[in-house]
């Protein structure tokens, strides 16, 4: 509807923590329009988000959804209401994903002591678990070496001796990020 959208998020989006929801609350008639949110594809009850607003609204901010602690599907519902009582309302769906990954690394263990000359290339490994993830990056003493966005998570490191920190990054497709971080020595 022209006078009653909602341009973003687009449909089925993902999201996380705040939401700016934009579009068009306007038209012939128009009286209020509001906002609201309900779990899964065909909400069985709505919260609604913020108050009624009286003002129209041109493909502009509707609103702000503070999604956090909310996960999985959603849908999200404007609804315009005219004069006359008559009711228009877009409807979309969205994946919210407000968990931060989890990350550990399995290779090598914390305090291990790696061999130079039986381990010149280390491969470096972790387990992360979030199914929208999006890349895991392995950083050595604060330098990036190297990153893997698909299953086993791991990258080559030239071995270097001398006493090493390994920070491992897992990030989803939101943006959410969590970290672990171990020491490791090289002989």
């Amino acid at each position: 509807l022209p006078d009653a959208h909602i341009s973003s998020p687009a449909m089925f989006a993902d999201g996380h923590g705040s939401i700016k929801i934009l579009g068009t609350a306007s038209g012939a008639d128009f009286l209020s329009y509001r906002l609201e949110y309900g779990q899964g594809l065909y909400p069985q009850s709505w919260v609604q988000i913020g108050t009624d607003s009286t003002s129209t609204r041109t493909e502009s901010l509707l609103g702000e959804w503070d999604s956090t602690g909310l996960n999985g599907l959603y849908a999200l519902r404007l609804m315009v209401v005219r004069a006359d009582q008559r009711l228009d309302q877009a409807v979309l769906q969205i994946t919210l994903d407000n968990t931060a990954p989890q990350v550990a690394v399995s290779y090598p263990q914390a305090g291990q002591v790696l061999s130079l000359t039986q381990e010149p290339q280390v491969a470096l490994q972790a387990q992360v678990n979030d199914p929208f993830l999006a890349r895991v990056q392995f950083f050595v003493d604060g330098s990036l070496a190297g990153i893997s966005e698909q299953a086993p998570f791991g990258v080559i490191w030239r071995a270097k001796t001398g006493q090493h920190t390994l920070r491992v990054v897992a990030t989803d497709r939101v943006g959410n990020a969590a970290e672990t971080s171990i020491e490791f020595t090289v002989k």
